[in-house]
C-alpha cells in the first residue's frame, strides 16, 4: 500500500493523468483541504491545462491499515505549487480509502486538512 500511495504522490507532482486515472476509481470522491469536493473527472481535469500544478509533493508520514479488500491510509506531508494562478505551500494531513478492484488497489475517497 505504501508503494501505491507513493505512486499517487509522484503522479500528482508530475501531473500524470494517465497514472492518476489508473490509481483513482471512477466513482472516487476527492475532498480538498479547502472544502472543495470533486469527482475523479473534475479532479483530473484540473491537471490539464495545468489549472493546478504541484512543484513538490513530500510525504513525511504514512500509516496503513489493510482490512481484506479495503485499505485506509493516513498521511502527513507538504504540497507546494499553484492553483488558478495562486501559489500555495500547504502542510496537510489526509486520509485515503482504497479498495481492491480486480487485481489493483484504487482510491475511492480522499479527505485532507491543513496542519497549522
Amino acid at each position: 500500500m505504501e508503494r501505491t500511495e507513493r505512486r499517487w504522490a509522484v503522479a500528482v507532482q508530475a501531473g500524470d493523468t494517465v497514472a492518476l486515472t489508473e490509481l483513482c476509481a471512477e466513482d472516487m470522491v476527492y475532498a480538498h483541504s479547502t472544502g472543495e469536493v470533486e469527482t475523479r473527472a473534475q479532479y483530473l481535469a484540473k491537471f490539464v491545462p495545468a489549472e493546478r500544478r504541484y512543484d513538490a509533493v513530500e510525504i513525511n508520514q504514512l500509516n496503513v491499515k489493510v482490512l481484506r479488500e479495503l485499505a485506509i491510509v493516513n498521511g502527513r506531508g507538504s504540497f507546494r505549487g499553484e492553483a488558478r494562478g495562486v501559489a500555495f505551500d500547504n502542510r496537510l494531513a489526509w486520509t485515503h480509502i482504497y479498495v481492491m478492484r480486480g487485481a489493483q488497489w484504487v482510491m475511492v475517497a480522499h479527505q485532507s486538512a491543513q496542519i497549522q
